[in-house]
């Protein structure tokens, strides 16, 4: 078996988690601050696609990317512009 550090870190902190996730595949809550990283990702992904399919060289829309962060929001939390800071 082939351990990381992190895992060994794992494992000393919780072995129950440990075994969970490792062995059974049930993850944990990611937390907030992967859920915005991927949040942001997503909106930086479909923003540049849509950049480099207008044409527009040298302009990116600031409206357009709060609408897509929105969007991909509302898609990984369920919640809704008006809920997403009442929610944090």
């Amino acid at each position: 078996m082939k351990l990381s550090n992190t895992a060994l870190e794992q494992f000393i902190r919780c072995p129950r988690q440990y075994h969970q996730e490792r062995h059974e595949g049930k993850r944990g809550d990611p937390g907030q601050g992967a859920l915005m990283g991927r949040v942001v990702h997503k909106t930086i992904d479909k923003l540049l696609k849509q950049h480099k399919k207008s044409g527009r060289p040298d302009y990116l829309d600031l409206a357009e990317a709060t609408e897509i962060y929105s969007e991909k929001w509302t898609a990984e939390t369920g919640l809704h512009d008006k809920e997403k800071f009442s929610q944090g």
